[in-house]
């Protein structure tokens, strides 16, 4: 026979538990998310390695949807609205990228009235 968890909790529950709440944090909306996410368009895609999503690219570039993607002196531009030149590869980048991504990705738009230069 098994033992349960500590507190009394089986195994089972407790990884059933686990599940059910991780599909509740999905659900959460993010402070300035659209109230109807359908009604949202993709507006931009952003890449850190054009060799391997250059399928995604075209595929952007057919529906009419901006790119971005780190660069280097060889890579193919043909379907990157925006390169940006850079070592891609090098870890202290890509965290510095990401970060100022989603920093201004969360940022208010202007007309919330928010002072963005304090």
């Amino acid at each position: 026979r098994r033992r349960g968890a500590p507190g009394g909790i089986r195994p089972r529950e407790l990884l059933r538990s686990v599940i059910r709440s991780e599909g509740e944090a999905v659900k959460l909306s993010l402070p300035g998310a659209p109230k109807d996410p359908s009604s949202q368009r993709l507006q931009l895609v952003i890449t850190l390695d054009v060799a391997t999503t250059q399928l995604v690219l075209e595929e952007a570039v057919q529906c009419n949807v901006l790119t971005a993607a780190v660069v280097d002196t060889h890579s193919n531009l043909e379907h990157i609205t925006y390169p940006i030149y850079a070592n891609g590869a090098h870890p202290a980048f890509v965290h510095f990228l990401l970060d100022w991504i989603v920093k201004v990705a969360n940022m208010p738009p202007p007309s919330a009235g928010v002072d963005i230069t304090k």
